[in-house]
């Protein structure tokens, strides 16, 4: 399970006379449960992870088939540079667990 507390954007108001938008909230604390995944796993989460992996720029973003939902060998090597990036220790078989859910969602680097 991963916490974060998420600054909100400043509050905009609508133009032209509409109504305006309600003020946005300092921060917000968001709980989300994504499980540790590794090498070989299938599914939506590895989905996820793929497609976030793909937005860093460690996979091409317009390449369908790198959001297939299969971790394997491409997805092993992006996944690898990744942390070697965002100053994470790949270790084989390769992992995605808190911290790294967390690089791939805020950037950090640790």
């Amino acid at each position: 399970m991963l916490t974060m507390k998420i600054a909100s954007p400043p509050s905009l108001s609508s133009s032209g006379g509409g109504v305006p938008l309600p003020p946005a909230r300092e921060t917000e604390t968001v709980t989300l449960e994504l499980p540790t995944i590794r090498q070989g796993d299938t599914g939506e989460d590895v989905k996820r992870m793929q497609h976030l992996i793909a937005c860093a720029g460690f996979t091409n973003e317009a390449n369908a088939s790198n959001y297939d939902g299969v971790w394997g060998p491409d997805t092993e090597e992006a996944k690898v540079e990744f942390d070697k990036a965002h100053g994470l220790t790949p270790s084989p078989p390769s992992d995605c667990g808190p911290k790294s859910w967390d690089s791939l969602l805020t950037g950090r680097v640790w």
